[in-house]
């Protein structure tokens, strides 16, 4: 939990002076009330943001979420999961006020019977019980695909559920970024006539096609370029002959030779 000290209110006596935690040898001291020193503190839990998370688990959320290159034009494709251990400490870090009565569920396990702390989880219950003592599902978060589904939830509920959809975009966000960052240099992928670039890894034009729809042959015909290596002035290809002016000026601005695709127009 992450938490703060901070003076107890509504106290008669002086409370402005602090409690030395290494020096204090009052024997009723709890830390949180001491007669001794006449001071009183109080735990608030405190809010992060949702980069303060990223940060103190970049490593292992990594390890769960490696984004193909070219899902970075196409986020919708890609499935965040978290384990347990991470989903409360993202709930932990950000502190969402949970309404009265509330409280959170990972379920939907992805993978088999594994110990609670290590199961990557589909999904976030919203969950609460009823006078029975029946656990009742009020909504659902699914952490793949970021969405709220609706079951029987109230306005409250139902603004925790958005908060914590919203939550898990941001976090996307911050690993497609890391990704963005770490691949600045690469330049491959196609290339629309519209000088739009879609980047993917080596290997990977056959599966972006698809996913821009058409498949490679029909880019192709399309008038885009495959941009087949980041480091080589020659490295592109096209079906036509002439680069769209707005893919002209991609390509010169990335450092590729376009003498031969000059000279062609010309004649």
């Amino acid at each position: 939990m992450n938490v703060e000290y901070v003076p107890a209110r509504g106290q008669k006596f002086d409370i402005g002076r602090t409690i030395n935690f290494a020096k204090c040898d009052c024997p009723e001291c709890d830390f949180l009330h001491c007669p001794k020193n006449n001071y009183a503190v109080k735990m608030v839990r405190k809010k992060f943001s949702v980069k303060t998370f990223w940060e103190n688990n970049k490593e292992e959320i990594l390890k769960l979420n490696k984004p193909k290159r070219w899902m970075l034009s196409f986020p919708g494709r890609f499935d965040l999961v978290l384990t347990y251990s991470l989903i409360d400490d993202l709930f932990d870090t950000v502190s969402f006020p949970f309404p009265k009565g509330t409280y959170w569920s990972a379920s939907s396990p992805r993978f088999g019977h594994e110990p609670v702390e290590e199961t990557v989880y589909r999904s976030i219950s919203l969950a609460r019980f009823t006078k029975s003592g029946k656990e009742f599902t009020v909504g659902t978060i699914e952490i793949e695909k970021m969405t709220v589904c609706d079951i029987d939830m109230n306005i409250s509920q139902t603004k925790l559920a958005n908060k914590i959809a919203d939550t898990l975009t941001q976090l996307r966000e911050l690993i497609f970024a890391y990704y963005e960052e770490k691949d600045a240099d690469s330049n491959v992928g196609w290339l629309s006539p519209t000088g739009r670039h879609y980047p993917c890894g080596y290997g990977q034009h056959s599966t972006l096609a698809d996913v821009i729809g058409g498949g490679e042959f029909h880019l192709e015909h399309e008038g885009w370029v495959k941009i087949i290596s980041s480091d080589d002035e020659d490295g592109f290809l096209m079906h036509r002959r002439f680069p769209s002016a707005e893919q002209r000026n991609w390509l010169s601005t990335h450092g590729y030779n376009l003498e031969d695709y000059e000279y062609e127009q010309t004649v």
